[in-house]
C-alpha cells in the first residue's frame, strides 16, 4: 500500500513523499534542502527514508540513511 503524503503537521517540515506498508514493515521517504556543509551559502536537496519493524503495535527495529556532513 502507498500513500503520498503533504506536511506532516504545522511544527514539522518534513514532507513524505511515500509511505509504504506490508507485513509489519514501515517504510518512509522524504526529500528536503539543506544547507551545504562544503559550501557555504549554497543549498542540495537530498532524499532519505526510514524503515521500521512494527511488532505488537510498537518500533521494534529502525534503519535510516545518513546525511551529507
Amino acid at each position: 500500500m502507498y500513500y503520498r503524503i503533504g506536511y506532516i503537521s504545522e511544527g514539522i517540515r518534513l514532507v513524505f513523499h511515500i509511505l509504504r506498508c506490508r507485513r509489519g514493515i514501515v517504510v518512509l521517504s522524504f526529500k528536503d534542502e539543506r544547507p551545504d556543509p562544503k559550501a557555504k551559502g549554497k543549498k542540495y536537496t537530498t532524499t532519505w527514508f526510514d524503515m521500521l519493524r512494527i511488532e505488537n503495535g510498537k518500533i521494534a527495529e529502525h534503519w535510516d540513511s545518513a546525511l551529507k556532513e
